[in-house]
């Protein structure tokens, strides 16, 4: 045997170069015909990802290493934390709970159930225990830091919001998760010129990031600084294979509308919805460009279409006012308006509710109202967050469970809004 390997084997160096390269040819070769590559390789993947805060394909690649090793409890927790990291709370929770069967309760689960309540918004009984990790600099700080910064974003504490990322950002001048979610705190404050220079920061590190790209984008134009704008949507509809994202289009045509050129936007806006023709943004800029070249008629067709898509959507209902009333529909304008009115009314009332909720962080009526304006207002995944935690605050809430079989009934899960009735009525 060892004879038929020295006769197989290279002799020279220039022979063991071309060796190594063929075995990486077939190993990739391997990878891309779908044959499973080995489980280290996945791990390896996976953390080399996390350092660059490529959280999809950090998952891809942790999925993969759990299908042969099922059993790592420590491989269960980066997935936790992963799924955390990039919003996908219902997979977070799973591969903690797997965790935790496989090892049982730790201190490294706790802390990553912590920080799963805290991004979420739901910052009490946990905010102190993760801020404490901060002041002791521990080594999982800055993840504290992410987490606490999100669930304050959520619950609309701009300033909490750029406090935590300031101090993590210190920490790690290339998180770039933070910058985004900085900018987006910035333009809420308002401070664009800041925000602005985040986003290109941002797109300095990634230049293939779509998301950063096109907040850049959006920013210039917000500014008036079209022309920067327009080669950073430009940018992104070479770079992109067909689709195309329909915020490049509506973005872009916003722009050749600032420039005068109603027949480029015109152009656009149509290619966009030529492919989604219910995307409401489209829809509502085509109809605000057809009342700028005096043809509310048009307008008009468009933005009952997008009323008609989004009933709670604001700049559709307030661009239809403008629509009716330039045709002198002033009955039909002044329902808009009451319409508009309640939507704006109710953005208003979360704000103040969210604001309410740092002073009494446990009262389930608080977060069940929230809940349930959020619904009103469209906005389902974050309704249903409030909902649930104001049942984490109190399991036997009557208005909560109200509200969920309302909202099961309206969905057709008969079975789900059953349960939640009886429940409500129960502790009525």
């Amino acid at each position: 045997m060892v004879r038929l390997l020295r006769q197989w084997l290279p002799r020279s160096r220039r022979g063991w170069l071309i060796f190594v390269a063929l075995l990486a040819l077939a190993f990739a070769m391997a990878t891309a015909a779908g044959i499973a590559a080995p489980p280290y390789y996945h791990r390896r993947a996976a953390e080399r990802a996390l350092q660059r805060y490529d959280f999809d394909d950090a998952q891809r690649h942790l999925d993969a290493y759990l299908k042969s090793w099922p059993k790592s409890a420590a491989t269960h927790l980066v997935a936790a934390r992963t799924a955390r990291r990039r919003g996908a709370y219902a997979d977070a929770e799973q591969h903690l709970a797997e965790c935790e069967r496989l090892q049982g309760v730790a201190m490294s689960t706790a802390r990553e159930w912590a920080m799963l309540r805290a991004q979420q918004g739901d910052l009490a009984g946990v905010e102190s225990s993760l801020r404490a990790m901060v002041e002791e600099k521990d080594p999982d700080a800055p993840l504290a830091l992410e987490a606490l910064a999100r669930g304050y974003f959520v619950v609309s504490n701009v300033p909490q919001t750029i406090a935590c990322l300031d101090l993590l950002l210190d920490l790690q001048p290339d998180h770039f998760p933070a910058l985004l979610l900085r900018g987006r705190a910035l333009e809420a404050v308002p401070d664009d010129d800041e925000a602005l220079r985040d986003y290109e920061r941002a797109v300095a590190l990634k230049p293939a990031s779509t998301e950063a790209r096109l907040r850049l984008a959006n920013t210039l134009n917000l500014l008036g600084r079209t022309w920067e704008a327009v080669g950073q949507y430009e940018c992104l509809r070479q770079r992109h294979r067909p689709p195309v994202p329909p915020e490049v289009f509506v973005g872009l045509a916003r722009c050749r509308y600032d420039l005068h050129e109603m027949d480029e936007a015109r152009r656009l806006l149509d290619d966009l919805l030529a492919e989604a023709p219910d995307h409401v943004p489209g829809l509502v800029e085509r109809g605000r460009l057809a009342l700028r070249e005096h043809q509310p008629d048009v307008a008009e067709r468009d933005l009952r279409r997008a009323v008609e898509l989004a009933p709670v959507d604001r700049d559709a209902h307030l661009v239809l006012s403008h629509c009716l009333e330039d045709q002198g529909k002033n009955d039909e304008a002044r329902q808009v308006q009451r319409r508009l009115g309640r939507i704006e009314a109710c953005i208003k009332r979360v704000t103040n509710l969210k604001a309410k909720v740092e002073d009494f962080p446990h009262d389930p009526e608080l977060r069940r109202e929230i809940g349930a304006l959020l619904l009103d207002l469209g906005e389902e995944q974050q309704g249903l967050r409030w909902l649930w935690s104001a049942l984490q605050e109190n399991q036997r809430h009557a208005p909560t469970h109200a509200a969920l079989a309302d909202y099961f009934e309206r969905m057709g899960r008969t079975e789900e809004a059953a349960y939640h009735r009886q429940l409500a009525q129960q502790t009525n």
